[in-house]
């Protein structure tokens, strides 16, 4: 959560409690969580577009692509099925322009070797 550091006097939370349970999830691209000091633990996640580019930093905000992104390379230990929201193209009238993931790429690292299936594009 950004800003827990700060918040823990006004909450009365020590920081122990905050290593043991909060993560924070940061993904590249997004510049919010760069903003404050962390004291919880810290998840780096990839943010690309389904062809393998970066987004832009406002759609690595979006939890719909954080979500998604967790997804595809994690899975689910309790099975829900998030294809829908994550790979099918958006509906009309929607901000999106693409699904948020790549299906071939569930499960998969994502690697600038130009071999791999599921390609990173060096774009910035």
């Amino acid at each position: 959560a950004p800003g827990q550091f700060y918040m823990m006097k006004t909450f009365e939370v020590g920081r122990q409690n905050i290593d043991q349970n909060i993560v924070t999830i940061m993904p590249s691209m997004d510049p919010v969580p760069h903003v404050v000091k962390h004291v919880d633990v810290l998840q780096r996640i990839l943010c690309r577009r389904p062809n393998g580019r970066y987004r832009t930093s406002a759609q690595c905000h979006s939890i719909e692509a954080t979500g998604c992104e967790i997804w595809r390379v994690c899975g689910d230990v309790q099975k829900r099925d998030f294809k829908a929201k994550c790979l099918d193209e958006p509906r009309e009238g929607a901000t999106r322009k693409a699904p948020f993931i790549n299906d071939t790429c569930i499960g998969r690292i994502m690697s600038e070797d130009e071999t791999a299936q599921c390609r990173m594009i060096r774009d910035r």
